[in-house]
Formats: structure tokens, C-alpha cells, sequence
């Protein structure tokens, strides 16, 4: 990793513009928070990219091979997209003990010119030791064959890339040499003689010792090491130890240390550490009296480096690369000669100018290698291979392994086709006889398509009546393309919002293509699906998934039109789609406002085309019956108040045209059948001017262009736009009109020199004005000649149609890639013994990998607890009306969508919300939650259990950019584990840790909480890689807030049982008691004050509301038994809502005792009551509370009773403090609050992460 972060900081600097991307694999959850949190300050987190995999694919398992071979070609398709120009593959031989997935040029499609780094080629060289097991052999000679693949191999020593060149036969170009390093932690260190003691006796070091370290394995050549120690003159053995200094198995513990009693060494002579945390390894070099390294084969040898590093004497054998990073002649020996290596090791332990000399030659020697070198040789080599191979011109990628991969981004692949043969093109869309503008204007543009494709239309019963496309295209059924849409290279749709479309959806969903969307809003069609009787709930089920539960509290509460006028209702549509061609910019700034920037960021703008007409107009004049002196103004276009006919109308009554003889004002369409048209023509009738003013109705093709062909001026207004383009403005300018439009929708784009262009909410005065100019001539005729300039040069035929070629070619492209992986898959060897769970694990995978729409962002709230069971608890009644807010008013950017665990997932809690919201909870389904880059989950319910068994669903969720939240309630079972049952502390620690490290910030509900939790996790043993933000908000107090709307403040039939109680509570004065009857609450303590007050004669109620807790079963039995309920003493174990609100009303004071809290929800609830309080000196309730309530001290009866009589005193005084000016949130003010946490804006603090750096 330590190259992947100096090429990262290398690839911007000295002139380099190089785009750096990390490629991480899921399988490896943990490592991937780690190498994310490694470049900080070096890439940003949208630099990375996670991918997932099928899991169980480790080669050794035999029946693994099929899901091997699957997730490398899903990891090679998921690189492939990011389209790199370089990819650099940081370990190619891995996967064979667990889910690392690598390979090369196995996917359906290249993933750009690859760079591997090679370490070594010792099980190829020594095969006979490596390669016995024949599955582990084929599995190596697979990834040796993919290595020569490789465009690039990077060695890490000049003797790895000659053993390349040699034995692989590769050109000297392909390998170039980019050597290795270590950290810097590797230095020198003064060891005090006590630090040496301690060391020496924690690993068995009594004497001066000669140190190696690098593994037990057949060529690290121990066992020569062992054997030369003992050759060695018996007073040098005396006075030193052999440490062996590295993780040893049982067996090779006994197996090297009979070999040591054989060789005749004493018991403590030879030392075997076992594993040492890297702080120890670095404090043993130091402490070493020198280093030997007698390995027969090394690709480079870093505890060479590493002991150098640190200062100390190091010899090693001659072979390999190890003579190239010593470079001290006099330091090498033979390692296959005992007597030579026994010289060697006696020599350096004896000899102090020699020794001397090693020390002074390690530091310099240590000096000259870097990672910054090693970046730069590879960051030289990734330019140059780029240059040599040029698969795509662009920015450069780097960085690729397999917990460590990377990519960069190049330029889009330029389309092409292929004139010899054209490739298939199905295109669905209304055709006439359809009475559908955008039949026409497919009419149009298959007259260009056909130059480029071979284009199979699709249509309804109704078939094609069109000579020219019947003659020039293949006509099909809806059943045929069924039948055959995999026969065809593209796939094309053009969606309208009307019913020509409706057979459209269903077809997208299974044969995706790129949709042409004329109207951005389709809520209208998917209505009429749904009444239909086609698709039940289509509407229901298409609004929530573009918009969420808001949409469908609209369509609840207002009505079905409400919403279908409210809400476009397309994404379900937007997500089918391949790729998406609409006609103005328009539409892709509705698509960011409805679901956020950047969501239309890969659309493709077409202008509508419009070919010059060549009609006569004086024969169109002729055929309407219009003289040469008439002046002609029309409205082209069906009628109705969106299309503001009303306001034309009465601008060309109060202009001069209207007292004109020869103007008319035609509108050329069909008048609105409702309301509105009803008035306009009475409008017309009794202007006076009806002679003049003509509504056609429906206006045949051929009437249309006669009114297009003999208008002198054109007003084409909208009120209302909904996405479309305005065909109709586009005839007027290309039959050369000139035309008064309103910057309304797409036709704010419009140039303003080629029409009279009136803002979109305009005067009567203006518009008059406007038609009134439109009698001058010279200004008429050089409109029109823009005009016509206009249309010729940016909406002509054959541009369009090359624009529809590259756009059609271009969005096909991932389209492509990801039908080729699935055929690949399909064509893995061994694909018939695949299980239906493999092909599963792939599915899922490709999916996890795709993601979801891109937005709106989602933000997760976890309601688990509350899903399954409604306890009434306080904390559920804080996540019910946390949860409305949030449904209600959605945070800006995002959609709320409430969610729950089950099986170790998380469902969306559809039925749950929909019940919630009053809505029908059986029309959407709960199904499992697809994280996305950028989302927010909150933990709102507390859950615990199932966080704990499912911690890792929050790493994975963390993996995916999704931010993680938890809210915390209290930290009791931990601070006060006597009031709770047994082990509750234990589970619930479990708890806090698992959300300390899962979590990227947990929100308190206090700040007395929040210390509380920055206190714990800083003695807690909690391992993150990163910082724990804290924070906090302050509970709402609204009863009614989480509460269907038609409760009321009045007790309901059970509660009248009760009425009673309220007698009592207003006859004298009364304290009120609000929480779960538990230990804690301290009712045992304020029973026993009230005993000695009403011994004393005091005439004062205790009314306890709240449900049985836990431990409370003997006070309880004291509560329903005591001599005084019913009388002075009250508890209401099923009090509603309705009656806590009288109680608020009517009681004197409200008494806290608990002895803990995380806030204290009713302190607020009785401050909005103006209620007195009386409450527990603790840091939350002066939090909460501050100089508004009467605070007590200590635990026992009489430290309650005595400060309860002074209190009751300044009652009776009114003298009490005053509750109703303590400031408190309203639950919409405090879920701002926490929404403002959350957004990384109010953080409170922050605790510093304790990861380990053990190795």
C-alpha cells in the first residue's frame, strides 16, 4: 500500500494531471475501511471503488472453481466501466486460500492496458517443492498464464525481472524494475540496557544473539542456519544465541529444535520467539549483535532492508537478490556451504571493525531505497506503457490488485458503425394512424434512422399505415419482438405521456433500451394503466418509487389528480432505461430538481428535427378562404388552461387587431372539453368579435399545415410546463412565423433573436403590445428569416439523425458490456454443474456492483424494535415521532425510507410505513434495502441484538459510501448495572462497542449522555481506523405529534374508569410521576417521602403513570396494596395520551426522581403545561431543566420529604420556579437538530481511534 500512496501523491505533481482510482474488493470488509482511511489527504473518498463477489471462491476448495472463475470476470467488468487506461494489478497470485479475486484479460471486454507487480517466480523455479498438488499447481499455471498476459510486469529487484525475461521469454521491454522499501518506522533506537532486559526476558534473550526473521519455509534455509550456528567454536556458541524471530507451528518448533540438539546446541542456545507485534521486531533488530539472512531464493528480501534500516550488521547469502540490496562483497557467503556460512556467522559475531564497517554501509545502503523511487519508476513506466498502447486517449489509471485495485478514467469510446453492415434497431414508439405528435415525429426521424440501422418497428393492432416506413422497415407485433428482442443490437423507446405508450412499461422492464422521453412527466399514462384495470395500483406503486411516501400522502389526502398533476411519477422508467435522450436542457434540470444533482449528467440532449417545409401559401390561403389583405394570427395546438388561452384571447380583444376587419384569430386544435372550454367559447361568443375568432377542433394533418403555411404571426404560450418540447413552436419557426412565445419550460431555450420571447409570467399589456408589433413588416420579415435560418442549421434532418447515431451507439456501450458479462458467465467451463446458489451469489454480486439509481439519496432509518413489536416505550414513542417529522418533511436531497433487520438483512418497512401513514400497507412489498453511494443510515430504534449478531451489514454499508448513524438513548446499563437484569451491562457494552466501530458518529439525545459515551469509549477497548464523532440534540415534546390526527385531548371510554383519579389530582395538591415503574426511577423512594409527609398530616396526592418495568415486582405489590391507593396514592399502568394531557393540566408539580437519565422527556412535557417540577440534582436535568425546577439531593426517604415540604411551602406561596420559560424543541425542531448532526455540521466531539498498528 505504501506504493499505491506515493503513486497516488506522485500522480498530480511535476505537470502530471494523472486520475488515480482504488479498486477494493468487499470480500475483505474490514481491510477496505483501513486502505481508505491510508490516503487521506491523498484521494478523496469518490476515488474508491468497491466491488463485491460471489463468496466461498478460495481454488483449494475443488468445488469453488465455478464462483473463481465468476468473480473474476465480474471484477474485470466492474474495472472495465470505469474505462482506465492503465490498470495495475498490485498481486496477481492470490485467491487461493480465500476470496481474492484476480485475473487478466479473462472478462468479455478489456479493462485497459495491464501492469502487474512481480515479486518472484519461486514455486515456477522450484516447482518440485512448491507445485506438488496437482490442483495447486493448474491453479498457478492459470495465473502464471494470465501474468504473460500482462502488457507490463514490474519487478521489485533487477534479479526478479532477469528471472522473467529468462524464464517466461519476455521481451525487456515488458519488465521493467521498479525495486521496493519499507516504512520508515524501520530506524535505529537507542536500547537502554533496562530496555534490553525487558526484552531479553520476554522472548528468552539472555545473552548477545544473532537474529533472523523471514518465515519458516524449505528455501529461508533455517536449517543450514541452525547447523552453521553449531559449527561454530564453542566459545562464540557461549556467548551468544541464534533468535529465530517469526510465527512457528507447533511442528516446526519440535522439528527445529531437535535438529538444534542434535547439532549439539544447548536448550536456551536456540530461540524461537513466535510472533512479535512490529514495535518488538523493530526494538529486536536494534538489540541484535548482527543479522543473517541465508535464504536460497528471494524476489527481493525485505528483513534485509528492514535490519539495515535499523543500523545493525547484516550478512546473507550470494544468491538471488539478495546481493543486489546488501551491495557489500565482504557480507555474503554460500548458502549451501555450512563451513562458508558457519565462517561468515563466526566472523561478523567476533570481528568489531567488520562489523563496524557493516553498520556504517547499512545506512547509506538503506538510504537509496524509497517508495517515493519505486513510485516514480512505476509512475514511469504506467506513462510509458500507456504510451505504447493507447487503448483509449485520455487520463491515466492506476493502482489495481485485489484488496488494493485501481483505475483512472479515459474519454468515451467514439461511436461507430459499420456501412457494409448495419446493425439491428428496434424502435417502439406511436405510429399512425396514432393520433400522436410523436408519431409524426417518428415518422420523420426514421426516414434518417434507416441510413445507419436496420430498423424493425413495433406496434399495436392497429399496424402502420405510413407507405414510406411499411416500405423502407421490417413491421412487427408486440408478441414477435417478445419472442425475438435478443436478435437485435439496440433497442429504442420513445415514451409520451398519453395512452399510445402504455404497452411500453412492461416491455422496458424486460428488454431494456435507451428510452426518447418527450414528456418528463408520465404520471397521466401510468393512470391510465392503472384504471384500466392492467397494471392494479400502477399509479400507487409508480409514485412511490420516485418519490416516496410524501407522493403518496398527497394521493391519499388530496386525491388522485392532485398527484398526478404534482408529481411526474418516472422513475421507474429512468432506472429500465440503458440510457436516456431527451429535447431540451429543460428536462435534465427537471430531472436534478426531482432527484437530485447529477442525475441527468449521462443524458443525451437531441434537439427535436424540423425540415424546411415547401408549401404554397397562397394556395393554403385559397383553401381557407383568407384574402390577401387578411391578417392571420393563430395558436397551434390542443386547448386548455396550461396552454393559456384565455390570456391570448383577451390580449388580442384589448389590441388593434380585434377592431381590424381584416385580423383573425384562429386556434388550430381541439378545444378543452371541461370547464375551461366551455368559458372560452362563451368568452368568444360574446366579445363581439366571434365572426373573427375561430376555434377549428381537431385539426387534420393536411388543415394543420394549411394554417402553418398561411399564418402571419403565431403565439404559442405555456402556463404549466411538464417536461415536454413544443413541437408546435419548432412548425411555427420553421414554416417562417413570426412567433410571441413565454419562457416557460423548454422554450426559455429558444433564441431570443428568432422570436418575440415574453417572460414566463407575463402582462396582458405586454402581450398586446407584442401582437400588435407583429403588423410591421420589415420586423415580421426578419423574424421569419431567422426563423427559418434557425431551424435549417440546428434542428435539420440529417444532424438530428447523426446525433440519434452517436447517442444510440454511445449509451449502448454498458448496455453491451453487461449482456457480455452474463454471456460470459454462461460460457464458464463447468458451467452445468453450477448450483442454483452459485448462479445466486453471481446475480447478486453483478447487482450490488451496478447499485441503484444514483438518486435522490436515501437516508435509512432503522426501525427493527418498533416493526415487530410496539412496547409503548419511551424510546419507540421518540422514534414514532422522530419518523413523522421525517416522512412529512423530507431532509433536502434525500428520501426517507424506514428500514428493518430480518435474516441478517435489511427490508424496506413498506407495510410498516404505509400502516403508519394510513395508507392500504398491502400494495408494496418490504424488500431487501439497496445501499447506494452517499446515503445516510440512522439508527434510530434501539435494537441492540440484532446490531451485534449483524455488525458486519455496517461495514459493508460503510464500504459502499453510505454514512452510518446511531442514536444513543443512555448509557445506564453500563454506569448503573444494579438497576437492571443480570448481564444486562454485558450485552449491552456489546452493543456500544459494536456501534463505536461500525459507525461514523453516534448521536446522544443529551450532552450529559454524550460525555457519558466519550468517556466510556475512551476506556473501552473499541479498534476503529478512524476518529468517533459524537454529538447530541435535545429531545421534542408534541403528544399528539406520532398520533393519527383524530385523537383528541379527550379521555377515551377506558380512561372515564378513571375520572376519578382526576377528582382526586384537582381536590388537593398532587405530584405526578411519568416513566416505567422501574428500580431506578426511584418510586420505592418517593413512596416512602410521601409515607412520612402524609404521617405528618400533609394532604398531598402521588400519581404514578407508567406501565410496569423490570425489578419492580415487590413494588408493585407494595403499590397495588399500599392502605393509601385510591386515596393519596394513584398509579395508572394504562394511561392514555389523552388522559397524561389532563393529568399535565390539572396536577401540581411533576416529580422526577430518577436516579438516570438520558434527558428526561417529561421535564419538557410538563414545562408546555406550565406544570412546577421537582427533580433529581443530575447533570441531565440541569442540561434539560436549568433554573426552571426545584432540585433534591440523595436517596433516602427523608432526603426526599424534607426538600418535597419546602417545596410544597413555596407551592402554597407560589413561589415555586417557574417551568413555563424552560426552552424546549418542538419534535419538528428537534430532528432539525439531529438532521443537522448528522450532516457533518454540529458534531459535539470527538474521540480518538485506538487501532492497534501491530503486524
Amino acid at each position: 500500500m505504501s506504493l499505491a500512496q506515493r503513486v497516488a501523491a506522485l500522480a498530480t505533481r511535476h505537470g502530471r494531471d494523472h486520475d488515480v482510482r482504488i479498486v477494493l474488493n468487499n470480500r475483505f470488509p474490514e481491510s477496505v475501511e483501513e486502505v481508505i482511511h491510508a490516503f487521506d489527504g491523498l484521494l478523496p473518498k469518490e476515488q474508491f471503488r468497491v466491488f463485491e463477489v460471489p463468496q466461498g471462491t478460495a481454488a483449494m476448495y475443488p468445488y469453488s472453481a465455478w464462483r473463481m472463475h465468476a468473480a473474476e470476470r465480474i471484477r474485470e467488468s466492474v474495472i472495465s466501466e470505469m474505462r482506465p487506461d492503465v490498470v495495475h494489478v498490485a498481486s496477481l497470485f492470490e485467491g487461493w486460500v480465500d476470496d481474492a479475486a484476480t485475473s487478466i484479460a479473462k472478462g468479455p471486454t478489456r479493462s485497459g492496458a495491464t501492469a502487474v507487480t512481480l515479486y518472484d517466480l519461486i514455486p515456477l523455479v522450484r516447482k518440485e517443492i512448491y507445485l506438488v498438488d496437482s490442483q495447486m499447481r493448474a491453479w498457478y499455471y492459470e495465473k502464471l498464464e494470465a501474468l504473460k498476459r500482462a502488457d507490463l510486469l514490474m519487478s521489485i529487484s533487477e534479479y526478479t525481472r532477469s528471472e522473467a525475461m529468462s524464464v517466461l521469454q519476455l521481451p525487456a521491454d515488458h519488465v521493467v524494475n521498479i525495486s521496493a522499501a519499507i516504512d520508515d518506522v524501520f530506524q535505529p533506537r537507542q536500547m537502554t540496557p533496562e530496555a534490553m532486559l525487558a526484552l531479553g526476558s520476554q522472548y528468552g534473550l539472555t545473552r548477545p544473539y544473532l537474529m533472523y526473521t523471514g518465515g519458516i519455509d524449505p528455501r529461508k534455509n533455517i536449517e543450514g542456519l541452525i547447523e552453521s550456528f553449531a559449527r561454530l567454536p564453542a566459545k562464540t556458541i557461549e556467548a551468544h544465541q541464534l533468535a529465530i524471530v517469526c510465527n512457528a507451528s507447533e511442528s516446526d518448533r519440535q522439528r527445529l529444535s531437535a535438529l538444534a540438539e542434535r547439532a549439539g546446541l544447548k536448550r536456551d542456545t536456540l530461540v524461537m520467539t513466535g510472533f512479535v507485534p512490529e514495535g518488538d521486531l523493530i526494538d529486536l533488530y536494534n538489540g541484535a549483535t548482527a543479522f543473517a539472512f541465508p535464504s536460497l531464493h528471494e524476489g527481493f528480501g525485505l528483513p534485509v532492508l528492514e535490519a539495515m534500516a535499523c543500523g545493525i550488521p547484516v550478512i546473507g547469502a550470494n544468491t538471488s537478490s539478495i546481493p543486489e540490496v546488501i551491495n557489500f562483497e565482504d557480507a555474503l557467503f554460500d548458502p549451501t556451504n555450512i563451513d562458508a556460512m558457519a565462517a561468515k556467522v563466526n566472523q561478523v559475531l567476533t570481528d568489531e571493525v567488520l562489523r563496524r564497517s557493516l553498520r556504517e554501509h547499512a545506512l547509506v545502503q538503506a538510504r537509496r531505497f524509497s517508495w517515493d523511487e519505486c513510485a516514480r519508476r512505476a509512475m514511469e513506466g504506467f506513462e510509458a506503457l500507456h504510451e505504447r498502447t493507447s487503448y483509449v486517449p485520455g487520463a491515466m489509471a492506476l493502482l489495481a490488485g485485489d484488496a488494493l485495485e485501481g483505475a483512472l478514467s479515459p474519454k468515451p469510446d467514439v461511436a461507430s458503425t459499420s456501412p457494409k453492415a448495419r446493425p439491428g434497431l428496434v424502435y417502439l414508439s406511436p405510429l399512425a394512424p396514432d393520433k400522436s405528435g410523436i408519431a409524426d415525429y417518428s415518422a420523420e426521424l426514421l426516414r434518417e434512422l434507416v441510413q445507419y440501422y436496420d430498423v424493425t418497428v413495433v406496434v399495436r393492432s392497429a399496424g402502420v399505415d405510413d407507405p414510406w416506413i411499411q416500405a423502407n422497415c421490417h413491421v412487427c407485433s408486440v408478441a414477435w419482438f417478445e419472442t425475438n428482442a435478443d436478435d437485435f443490437d439496440h433497442v429504442v423507446y420513445h415514451f409520451g405521456n398519453s395512452e399510445f405508450h402504455d404497452h411500453m412499461f412492461e416491455l422496458l422492464k424486460r428488454f431494456p433500451g435507451i428510452v426518447v422521453l418527450h414528456d418528463f412527466f408520465l404520471s397521466g399514462v401510468i393512470n391510465h394503466i392503472e384504471d384500466s384495470g392492467e397494471v392494479p395500483y400502477a399509479l400507487t406503486r409508480a409514485l412511490y418509487a420516485s418519490h416516496g411516501y410524501p407522493a403518496l400522502s398527497v394521493q391519499r389526502m388530496a386525491g388522485k389528480l392532485a398527484s398526478i398533476w404534482s408529481y411526474p411519477g418516472n422513475r421507474l422508467v429512468l432506472d429500465d432505461a440503458v440510457g436516456v435522450i431527451v429535447h431540451s436542457q429543460f428536462s435534465k434540470e427537471l430531472a436534478n430538481e426531482w432527484y437530485g444533482p447529477g442525475v441527468s449528467d449521462d443524458w443525451t440532449v437531441i434537439p427535436h428535427l424540423r425540415a424546411l417545409p415547401q408549401l404554397n401559401r397562397d394556395d393554403a390561403r385559397r383553401r381557407l378562404g383568407l384574402s390577401e389583405k387578411d391578417f392571420l394570427t393563430c395558436a397551434f395546438g390542443l386547448l386548455g388552461e396550461t396552454k393559456l388561452n384565455r390570456q391570448l384571447l383577451d390580449a388580442w380583444l384589448a389590441s388593434p387587431l380585434a377592431e381590424d376587419s381584416n385580423c383573425q384569430l384562429v386556434f388550430v386544435g381541439e378545444n378543452d372539453p371541461g370547464v375551461y372550454g366551455i368559458e372560452l367559447t362563451k368568452r368568444i361568443r360574446d366579445s363581439g368579435r366571434g365572426s373573427r375568432i375561430k376555434i377549428t377542433g381537431f385539426a387534420a394533418r393536411s388543415l394543420y399545415l394549411d394554417y402553418l403555411a398561411a399564418s402571419d404571426s403565431a403565439v404559442q404560450l405555456r402556463g404549466r410546463s411538464r417536461g415536454e418540447t413544443s413541437g408546435t413552436i419548432l412548425d411555427c419557426l420553421a414554416h417562417g412565423i413570426p412567433t410571441i412565445i413565454n419562457a416557460n419550460g423548454s422554450a426559455a431555450e429558444v433564441p431570443d433573436d428568432v422570436v418575440m420571447k415574453m417572460p414566463d409570467s407575463f402582462t396582458q399589456a405586454m402581450l398586446t403590445k407584442y401582437l400588435s408589433s407583429l403588423r410591421d413588416t420589415s420586423m415580421a420579415q426578419a423574424l421569419s428569416a431567422r426563423a427559418k435560418e434557425f431551424i435549417g442549421t440546428r434542428h435539420h434532418p440529417t444532424n438530428i439523425g447523426k446525433q440519434y447515431r452517436d447517442a444510440i451507439e454511445q449509451l449502448s456501450v454498458r448496455a453491451m458490456k453487461r449482456k457480455s458479462l452474463l454471456r460470459a458467465l454462461s460460457r464458464i467451463e463447468g458451467t452445468a454443474d453450477a448450483t442454483d446458489v452459485d448462479l445466486i451469489e453471481a446475480v447478486r454480486s453483478i447487482a450490488w456492483n451496478q447499485g441503484g439509481p444514483s438518486s435522490p439519496r436515501q437516508l435509512l432509518v432503522d426501525v427493527s424494535e418498533l416493526v415487530q413489536r410496539d412496547a409503548k416505550s419511551g424510546i419507540q414513542r421518540v422514534v414514532r415521532n422522530v419518523l413523522s417529522i421525517l416522512l412529512r418533511n423530507s431532509p433536502e436531497g434525500y428520501r426517507v425510507e424506514p428500514v428493518y433487520q430480518r435474516d441478517g438483512r435489511y427490508l424496506y418497512a413498506r407495510n410498516f410505513t404505509c400502516a403508519m401513514l394510513g395508507l392500504d400497507d398491502s400494495i408494496l412489498n418490504d424488500e431487501e434495502v439497496e445501499p447506494r453511494p452517499q446515503d445516510r443510515f440512522l439508527g434510530l430504534d434501539l435494537y441492540p441484538d440484532g446490531v451485534v449478531r449483524n455488525e458486519r451489514l455496517f461495514h459493508e454499508f460503510r464500504n459502499r459510501g453510505v454514512s452510518v448513524y446511531f442514536v444513543v438513548y443512555d448509557l445506564l446499563p453500563v454506569l448503573r448495572p444494579d438497576t437492571f437484569v443480570a448481564n444486562a451491562d454485558v450485552h449491552f457494552a456489546h452493543w456500544l462497542k459494536a456501534i463505536s466501530r461500525a459507525a461514523d458518529g453516534l448521536i446522544c439525545i443529551s450532552r450529559a449522555v454524550a460525555d457519558e459515551l466519550c468517556e466510556w469509549v475512551a476506556r473501552a477497548d473499541v479498534r476503529r481506523c478512524t476518529p468517533l464523532n459524537v454529538g447530541y440534540f435535545h429531545l421534542g415534546a408534541d403528544l399528539s405529534v406520532g398520533a393519527p390526527p383524530h385523537v383528541s385531548r379527550v379521555p377515551d371510554k377506558a380512561d372515564r374508569q378513571r375520572v376519578s383519579v382526576l377528582e382526586h389530582v384537582k381536590a388537593r395538591p398532587s405530584l405526578l410521576m411519568v416513566g416505567t415503574v422501574e428500580r431506578r426511577k426511584a418510586h420505592a423512594q418517593a413512596l416512602s417521602a410521601l409515607e412520612l409527609l402524609w404521617a405528618r398530616g400533609a394532604q398531598v396526592n402521588l400519581v404514578i403513570v407508567g406501565k410496569q418495568g423490570w425489578m419492580a415486582d415487590e413494588l408493585i405489590k407494595t403499590l397495588r396494596n399500599h392502605p393509601e391507593n385510591g386515596k393519596r396514592l394513584f398509579w395508572l399502568e394504562k394511561a392514555s395520551d389523552a388522559l397524561l394531557l389532563e393529568l399535565y393540566d390539572c396536577a401540581s408539580g411533576l416529580l422526577v426522581a430518577s436516579e438516570g437519565e438520558g434527558f428526561g422527556l417529561p421535564l419538557i412535557e410538563a414545562a408546555q403545561h406550565g406544570l412546577p417540577i421537582v427533580a433529581r440534582d443530575l447533570p441531565v436535568f440541569r442540561e434539560v431543566a436549568g433554573e426552571h425546577a426545584f432540585y433534591f439531593s440523595g436517596t433516602s426517604a427523608e432526603s426526599l420529604a424534607e426538600p418535597l415540604t419546602k417545596w410544597l411551602s413555596l407551592l402554597e406561596q407560589r413561589s415555586v420556579p417557574d417551568s413555563s420559560g424552560m426552552r424546549w424543541l418542538t419534535w419538528a425542531e428537534s430532528t432539525e437538530r439531529l438532521l443537522n448532526v448528522i450532516s457533518d455540521r454540529d458534531w459535539y466531539r470527538v474521540v480518538s481511534s485506538s487501532r492497534s498498528t501491530d503486524k
